[in-house]
């Protein structure tokens, strides 16, 4: 399953000292290097405003959660998660519809 995460920080990540925000993002790179190399986490991108997305291929959305609810962020971001099918997946299935 394909999920596309958004990410915006909320007030109080403002609000932390820069030394802990460093910190932070810190951890947050080795939660994407770990999930990097098992290939869950295909890919990060930053925006300017503060808005970050990431793109995950899991098993299954309980396996997801838990990976969201590890996130170093969680409780300084706002984030919402979507499940979506690349290209291929949307012929696939356009494919079988079509055939019914």
């Amino acid at each position: 399953m394909n999920f596309l995460m958004t990410i915006t920080y909320k007030d109080s990540w403002y609000a932390l000292p820069q030394e802990k925000r460093s910190e932070i993002v810190g951890q947050v790179v080795a939660y994407h290097e770990k999930y990097l190399k098992e290939g869950k986490l295909k890919d990060t991108y930053s925006f300017a405003g503060g808005i970050l997305m990431s793109v995950w291929n899991v098993d299954s959305l309980e396996e997801f959660v838990l990976i969201q609810s590890e996130h170093p962020y969680s409780v300084l971001v706002n984030y919402e998660s979507a499940p979506f099918l690349d290209h291929q997946e949307v012929v696939t299935l356009m494919g079988k519809l079509r055939n019914r």
